[in-house]
């Protein structure tokens, strides 16, 4: 009898699990179907009379060679200027972000859980209500169309600060108050003891920032209006292409995937150290 209902037990499991197989795999179809069309797309000897087939019937790298040889669309530039804006806005926003996090996470002090609530409550505001103030203070700086003006908006952003918090609260309290003991100060406790511990953290968040800040339009695109097309970050210049090259779907979805690569190549070199992250923001050891 026993071993019956533990039969129909497994049986049911397996069931379960057959059902959740294929729903995720339709859902995982319906993400990368137009993904493969794009790519396909791409590789099209004439995208408009093949537009529906994901599979090129005549394989080609015309798009990509027309894409990057042509005149009007620097792709080359394009590319430059967005490594160097989403880099040099990373690289600060990861510096700002673990030393407030190191001081709301280990730096002990009063008001210090009273001023992250309110930091954190800043995170509930739409950023597309603060896209005037935006504009009217990069005006009066004089960094309207400057790269500058994609750089510096956002290096307080929360998100990621708070991961960063959480992780470093994960650190042993006995390796901050030996060090104490030791005569070390905050700030070599923060550069030899918390940082070493918690680089999977950094490289999560300086993942995530670099990403948003590639594919980033709105806000590049109302800052950088009216510059020269030479200036243009990644996403601005394809929509640029878009417009110049309306039918030619080929070398649009050719720039599209060009577009893309970069931030696919960064996420498939950290996937562990997202995994490994996830996994331990807001253990105790």
């Amino acid at each position: 009898m026993a071993q019956a209902v533990k039969s129909k037990l497994n049986l049911g499991e397996r069931r379960r699990k057959i059902v959740a197989f294929i729903l995720l795999t339709l859902i995982c179809l319906l993400c990368i179907l137009p993904l493969l069309w794009a790519f396909g797309t791409s590789f099209k000897k004439n995208a408009l009379t093949d537009i529906m087939s994901i599979i090129p019937k005549e394989f080609s790298f015309k798009n990509y060679i027309d894409l990057f040889s042509n005149e009007d669309s620097p792709v080359f530039r394009w590319l430059l200027n967005s490594l160097v804006i989403s880099g040099v806005h990373t690289v600060l926003y990861i510096i700002i972000a673990a030393l407030a996090g190191f001081a709301f996470g280990v730096a002990q002090w009063r008001g210090r859980n009273v001023v992250f609530g309110l930091l954190l409550a800043t995170a509930m505001i739409p950023g597309i209500i603060n896209l005037v103030p935006l504009y009217k203070m990069i005006d009066s700086l004089g960094i309207k169309g400057n790269p500058l003006a994609l750089i510096l908006p956002g290096l307080g952003g929360v998100l990621y600060m708070m991961l960063i918090r959480q992780y470093f609260m994960s650190v042993p309290k006995e390796l901050i108050e030996a060090a104490q003991l030791e005569g070390a100060g905050m700030f070599r406790i923060f550069l030899q003891i918390v940082v070493p511990l918690c680089s999977s953290v950094f490289m999560v968040a300086a993942m995530m920032t670099f990403i948003g800040s590639w594919n980033d339009y709105l806000w590049p695109s109302i800052a950088l209006a009216g510059v020269d097309s030479k200036y243009l970050t990644l996403p601005l210049g394809i929509e640029k292409l878009l417009g110049d090259n309306n039918i030619q779907y080929g070398m649009t979805m050719a720039g599209a995937i060009t577009s893309m690569l970069p931030t696919l190549i960064v996420y498939l070199f950290l996937q562990n150290k997202v995994i490994e992250s996830v996994a331990n923001t807001g253990s105790k050891s």
